[in-house]
């Protein structure tokens, strides 16, 4: 007797097993249509936001029993090679490296012979390597968080380059990528301003966002089933309702789902239990909400409330909306949009930072509310230089008496409340943000991880100035990330290197400097 097969939902990791990957059948007949010669065989960018499926999509489409299945038989033999660029490239050099030996690894040499050399003085000795394989292989290429190598200083315009003249109608590169925005154009601009890599990606790219509905309710019902747990088609548009058609979140929301049901909790309570387990402090899944809303700028975050709110007419950004939609954070709705999911759009009502990017759209007012502050400043610090942060704060006072700021700190945060989400909160919120700077600081693990790349995100995308104070003597000037922000006091002086009254004058002056900075904002 054939053992039934049993299938899990798969809530965050990537999914491996073909019979646990559910759903994307448009996306992928984008893919095979294109090797199959339906359309040109061309570069491609697989867009979405983190675990949209983007590296679940990507194995599926080089698995060898889909290829199998998914090529015409009278198409010229393909090659279709997996690539996580997670694995240690640190330099060009490692990049081409680690692709041919992904290619020497293909099925392709089980059946052919042919030179194995996987060693390459000079990017012309890899370029003849592949030519060569081209001649009995089309090869396509799928480069898994592409987004590392754009985020390194290390690949430069040559690399594009590089990448770019390998193109023809033998060989492509699908890259998967986390924004729609080139934010990597310019640095692969030539004098013509010719991108020598994106120019190629010129069709419309693959997004991954909500599932199609018929997709969702195969994703829900199957793995149910497999376990012996029938749920009926009213349950199946409950958790819908609740999730939307992220295949993280209906996962998520069917596992708990699952387990309300052996629990013996009856059905009209099934919903509100599970929408507060996943949005309890703490849970995955209100972690990754907050890590989507990071993703955007405020006017994206206003546009994403007004569709949870239903007030689009109050805040029309069409425009943003448009391209929420095509990460699948909004659906369209006939002429309007919504959020998907109970679950995402309680949220953003209740736990975002709404209310502090947002004007009072109420219409019983007709009043938009007036901050009578410059702005909020963050002060990042190791809780070791608390005394350090003490003295600063008590400077900061004057101007905050006088309303002429709004400071934050981690000790804000009341007891209970996600303190992550509160600190990535006001990190989005703050027009500055002041780093003092010692030995514990730059060896905090979350202060070096977590707070220093989102400030330095925003530093770059909103004009967010950061403050560095030097207070105490640190290698700070081997900190690549500091090296091009003016530390303070004067000269990367040391404060504790000062008498007292010295001290108490140089964070009077970067005082002043924090007002003046707020008021050309």
């Amino acid at each position: 007797m054939k053992q039934k097969s049993f299938i899990n939902y798969i809530v965050g990791p990537p999914v491996i097993t073909l019979n646990q990957f559910f759903g994307r059948r448009q996306q992928i007949n984008e893919v095979f249509d294109m090797i199959n010669g339906k359309k040109a065989l061309m570069p491609q960018r697989v867009v979405g936001i983190r675990r949209s499926g983007k590296t679940s999509f990507l194995q599926y489409l080089s698995n060898k029993t889909v290829i199998e299945k998914m090529v015409l038989p009278d198409i010229e033999p393909t090659t279709i090679v997996y690539i996580n660029l997670e694995e240690g490239i640190n330099t060009p050099d490692d990049f081409f490296l680690l692709v041919a030996d992904k290619i020497s690894k293909s099925d392709f040499f089980a059946e052919k012979s042919f030179n194995q050399r996987r060693k390459f003085a000079k990017f012309s000795e890899f370029a003849d390597w592949v030519r060569c394989f081209l001649v009995h292989s089309r090869l396509v290429i799928l480069l898994d968080e592409f987004d590392m190598i754009v985020d390194s200083e290390n690949f430069n315009v040559n690399f594009f380059r590089n990448l770019r003249s390998l193109v023809n109608d033998r060989f492509v590169w699908i890259i998967s990528l986390k924004s729609l925005d080139n934010k990597f154009d310019n640095k692969s601009l030539s004098e013509d301003n010719t991108s020598y890599f994106l120019n190629i990606f010129y069709s419309t790219p693959i997004c991954l966002g909500q599932m199609e509905p018929e997709e969702s309710d195969e994703l829900i019902y199957t793995p149910a089933k497999s376990q012996d747990v029938n749920i009926s088609k009213e349950e199946i548009e409950q958790i819908k309702n609740l999730a939307g058609g992220f295949p993280y979140f209906l996962q998520a929301a069917s596992e708990r789902w699952l387990d309300s049901v052996r629990s013996g909790v009856v059905c009209h309570k099934r919903s509100e239990i599970v929408k507060s387990e996943l949005l309890k402090p703490g849970n995955q899944i209100r972690h990754q909400m907050s890590s989507y809303w990071r993703t955007f700028n405020s006017v994206q975050k206003k546009a994403m409330y007004s569709a949870a709110n239903g007030e689009l007419n109050a805040y029309p950004v069409y425009d943003d909306l448009e391209l929420l939609a095509s990460y699948g954070l909004v659906v369209k709705h006939g002429n309007n949009f919504r959020v998907p999911g109970k679950l995402f759009q309680h949220w953003i009502l209740h736990f975002s930072d709404y209310k502090n990017i947002i004007p009072d759209i109420s219409h019983s007012s007709g009043q938009k509310h007036q901050q009578t502050r410059q702005g909020l400043v963050f002060i990042s610090y190791s809780h070791k230089d608390e005394a350090w942060k003490d003295k600063l704060l008590l400077q900061l006072q004057v101007p905050v008496k006088n309303d002429m700021l709004e400071v934050w700190h981690d000790r804000e945060i009341d007891a209970g409340e996600d303190w992550q989400d509160r600190i990535y909160s006001a990190i989005d919120r703050a027009k500055v943000s002041i780093l003092l700077i010692t030995a514990s600081f730059l060896t905090s693990e979350f202060i070096i991880e977590e707070e220093v790349p989102r400030l330095l995100t925003r530093k770059e995308n909103d004009n967010l100035t950061i403050i560095p104070i030097i207070l105490e003597p640190s290698p700070y000037d081997l900190v690549p990330w500091l090296s091009n922000i003016l530390v303070r006091p004067k000269d990367g002086k040391p404060l504790s290197s000062m008498k007292r009254f010295q001290q108490n004058s140089a964070l009077v002056e970067i005082t002043r400097e924090v007002v003046n900075c707020l008021e050309k904002k």
